[in-house]
C-alpha cells in the first residue's frame, strides 16, 4: 500500500507543500535468497505483488513480456514425485518459471505457465519465480500440493479398491513393464495396477476422471482376472469405436476379483486418472410390450436390464433358436427419415437382435426393419415404433438402446386420409417472422421446395369437416435458426389449440392434438412471431379412421414338407386385432399379421388359397 509525507518549505509569504509517494515494505520473499519455503503440503497462501522488486542478475524465464516484479519460493523433495504450483488473480496474469538449483545466477529453468508442474527428486532444491505480465501485479492466491511416486507399479503391489464407486488418480512416475506382463501394445512401457472385488452381479464403467484438476491426461485400461501376473486371463469389455480412451463397461459376477491395468498415451507427465462406477442388474421393468420404455428427445437413450425377462403370448421373434427373452422400447418419429436406426449401445450385451414393428398390439404389429445390435428403418412422422430386443433365455446383463433419424426424407410421401389436401404430400414450409393475420393456402410444396413465410402472414387452411365429429392432427417443427426464440400459434376454427415454444437450435419434433370439428367447414391455422419456424408433415386425418386392409394377402403355392405364409397390412384407427379365418370359420390363435401354416409332408404339391381376413375395432 502506497503512503505519503507532506513536506513544508516556506518561501516569503507563500507556503509550498509537496506530496511524495513513498511504497509499502516489500514482501519478505522478494529476494531470491528469503524465498518461503512451499511447506507444509498441500500449501496455499495469499500476497501482493506490490512493493515487490527484480534484483540484479534475476533470470527472466523465456518471458519478455513481464513486470519488474517477483517473488520465491522453494521446495526440497524428500521423496520422487510431482509438485504443482499454481497462482490466481483477478486483475492481472500471474506467470510461474519453476528452476532446479540453489545458486541464483545458476539455475536451469524447467516450466513455465501460470500453473507449473514438475518432477521432483530427492537431494535437489527447486525454485518457483512469479511474475506479472505485462505490468504490476496486486492481490494473488497461490496453491501447492504434491503428488507421490506410485506404489502400484507391479501386479503384487496393486491397490485393491473396495465398495462401488471410486475416482481415482494417477501418476506413472518411473512405472514400468514387468516380466511375464500383459500388454495390449507391445510398445506400451508403464503400467499400474488395481484390483476390484464386485459386491453383486451388475454393471461396471470406467470412464476418464472427469473431476481431476488439472485437466488428465489421456489412457487406457485392459481388465483381467487370474491369481498372478503370468496368469491373467483378458475380460472382454464394451467401448466406443471411436475414441479409444473410454468409456469401457463389462459386466460383472459377485464375488469375482477383477484387476484393472492403466498405462499412458505419450510419454508426458501429465496426470490421468479414472472413474469406477457399479450398478446391480435389477429386474426387468420393460418385459412387457405394454411396459415399452420411451425414447424421447429428454431420454434419447436409455439402459434396461434383461434379467428375469420373458417372451409373452403371441409376441412375434426375428431370433433363432430359443428359448429367447425379449425387453422393449417406443419411440416416435419426429420426422419422414430414410435410414433411421435402432441401435445397441455401450450396454454389457452385445449380438442383440433387434426388432422394430408398427403396431398398438402384440397382435396387430408389422415387422419394418431388424438387424443384429443395429436395425435400420424407413421412419414416418409422428409414427410410433416398437423395438424389441431379443437375447437368449439365459443371457443376463443390460442393453443400452437408442432411436435416431436418418436425414429429413425430402421426398414427401403420401398421408392417406390426409384432410389438409386429399390426396395429399406432406406439406414442407419454412416460416421466417411469420405473425399478423391472412389465409395463405396451406398447399402442398414440390419435392425439393418450401415456403416462406413472411411477417403479416399467416398460413391457414379451409377444410371441410363434420360437426361434432373428432379429427387428429399431425405435424412436426423445428427452428433452426442461430438467434432468436420463437412461439408457433396453432388455431382451428376460432379455438386456439396451443401456443408452442420453439427455442433456437430446436430440432425437428413431432406433435399432435385431438380436435373436435363445431361447423361443416373448418379452418386450420399456423401463425407465428419472430424467429425461424420450420413445419412439416402436417396431416389432419379422422380420429375414427375405419380397418381396412392396406395390403391383402395373397394365394400361396407350396411344396411338401414346406409351410405356407400369408401375410396382410391392416390399418385404422388403433387399438386393432386381427383374425385369420378359413372356410368361413376362425383360426384359432391366428391373430397375427403374418400367418405360417403347416403342410404335411406327405401330401402332394397344392395351392392352398381361398384365405379371407376381417378386422375389428376393440
Amino acid at each position: 500500500m502506497k503512503s505519503t509525507i507532506r513536506l513544508a518549505v516556506l518561501v516569503a509569504s507563500s507556503q509550498l507543500t509537496v506530496f511524495c509517494p513513498i511504497l509499502g515494505a516489500a514482501p519478505p520473499n522478494d529476494n531470491f535468497a528469503d524465498a518461503l519455503p512451499i511447506d507444509p503440503l498441500p500449501y496455499s497462501i495469499t500476497g501482493n505483488l506490490q512493493g515487490a522488486t527484480r534484483e540484479p542478475n534475476e533470470p527472466l524465464g523465456p518471458y519478455s513480456d513481464v513486470g519488474t516484479e517477483s517473488l520465491w519460493w522453494s521446495f526440497a523433495p524428500t521423496e520422487l514425485g510431482v509438485l504443482t504450483v499454481s497462482a490466481q488473480a483477478d486483475l492481472w496474469q500471474p506467470r510461474w518459471v519453476a528452476y532446479r538449483g540453489s545458486v541464483l545466477t545458476n539455475l536451469e529453468s524447467l516450466a513455465t505457465a501460470a500453473t507449473v508442474r514438475v518432477r521432483t527428486d530427492p537431494g535437489q532444491v527447486y525454485q518457483f519465480q512469479l511474475a506479472a505480465v505485462l505490468g504490476s501485479g496486486s492481490e494473488f492466491a497461490l496453491a501447492a500440493s504434491f503428488t507421490p511416486a506410485p506404489t502400484n507399479d507391479l501386479f503384487a503391489q496393486r491397490i485393491h479398491l473396495d465398495g462401488t464407486n471410486h475416482t481415482i488418480s494417477a501418476w506413472f512416475l518411473d512405472a514400468s513393464v514387468e516380466p511375464g506382463e500383459p500388454l495390449a501394445d507391445p510398445a506400451i512401457t508403464r503400467t499400474l495396477w488395481w484390483s476390484w472385488t464386485a459386491p453383486a452381479d451388475g454393471r461396471v464403467v470406467v470412464t476418464p476422471a472427469s473431476t481431476m484438476v488439472p485437466p488428465t491426461g489421456k489412457a487406457s485400461v485392459a481388465f483381467y482376472t487370474g491369481p498372478a501376473v503370468d496368469q491373467l486371463t483378458p475380460l472382454s469389455v464394451r467401448a466406443p469405436n471411436t475414441y479409444a480412451y473410454g468409456p469401457w463397461t463389462f459386466a460383472a459376477t459377485a464375488g469375482t476379483v477383477y484387476h484393472l491395468q492403466l498405462w499412458p498415451q505419450g510419454d508426458g507427465p501429465e496426470p490421468t486418472g479414472f472413474d469406477l462406477a457399479f450398478t446391480t442388474f435389477g429386474p426387468a421393468r420393460n418385459d412387457n410390450f405394454t411396459q415399452a420404455t420411451v425414447l424421447d428427445y429428454d431420454h434419447p437413450s436409455t439402459i434396461e436390464s434383461n434379467v428375469g425377462a420373458t417372451r409373452e403370448p403371441g409376441e412375434p421373434s426375428q431370433r433363432p433358436g430359443g428359448p429367447n427373452k425379449s425387453i422393449w422400447w417406443r419411440w416416435t418419429a419426429a420426422y419422414n427419415s430414410t435410414g433411421a436406426a435402432a441401435q445397441v449401445g455401450l450396454g454389457t450385451l452385445t449380438n442383440v437382435t433387434l426388432a422394430v414393428y408398427q403396431g398398438a398390439s402384440i397382435s396387430t404389429l408389422r415387422l419394418v426393419g431388424s438387424g443384429t445390435d443395429i436395425a435400420r428403418f424407413d421412419a414416418l412422422a409422428t409414427e410410433t415404433y416398437y423395438i424389441a430386443a431379443e437375447t437368449a433365455a439365459n443371457v443376463d446383463g443390460d442393453i443400452e438402446l437408442s432411436c435416431s433419424g436418418g436425414a429429413l426424407n425430402g421426398g414427401h410421401r403420401e398421408i392417406p386420409g390426409n384432410l389438409v389436401k386429399n390426396p395429399s404430400f406432406e406439406v414442407f414450409i419454412t416460416s421466417d417472422w411469420m405473425g399478423g393475420n391472412g389465409g395463405r393456402p396451406l398447399t402442398v410444396a414440390p419435392d425439393g421446395q418450401s415456403y416462406a413465410w413472411t411477417g403479416g402472414e399467416a398460413l391457414s387452411q379451409d377444410i371441410p369437416t363434420t360437426p361434432g365429429q373428432s379429427y387428429r392432427l399431425r405435424f412436426v417443427y423445428a427452428n433452426e435458426d442461430h438467434m432468436d426464440d420463437a412461439t408457433l400459434l396453432l388455431k382451428f376454427g376460432d379455438t386456439q389449440i396451443a401456443l408452442l415454444d420453439v427455442p433456437r437450435f430446436q430440432w425437428w419434433r413431432p406433435a399432435e392434438f385431438i380436435l373436435t370439428a363445431a361447423v361443416p367447414v373448418s379452418r386450420l391455422e399456423f401463425l407465428g412471431d419472430g424467429g425461424l419456424v420450420d413445419l412439416d408433415q402436417v396431416s389432419l386425418l379422422w380420429l375414427n379412421d375405419p380397418p381396412s386392409i392396406v395390403t391383402p394377402p395373397v394365394a400361396a403355392t407350396v411344396y411338401s414338407g414346406r409351410p405356407a405364409l400369408f401375410q396382410a397390412t391392416i390399418s385404422g384407427t388403433e387399438p386393432l386385432s386381427l383374425q385369420w379365418y378359413f372356410n368361413e370359420a376362425p383360426l384359432a390363435g391366428a391373430t397375427e399379421a403374418l400367418l405360417i401354416i403347416p403342410v404335411s409332408p406327405r401330401r402332394t404339391p397344392a395351392v392352398i388359397s381361398s384365405w379371407r381376413q376381417t378386422r375389428s375395432v376393440r
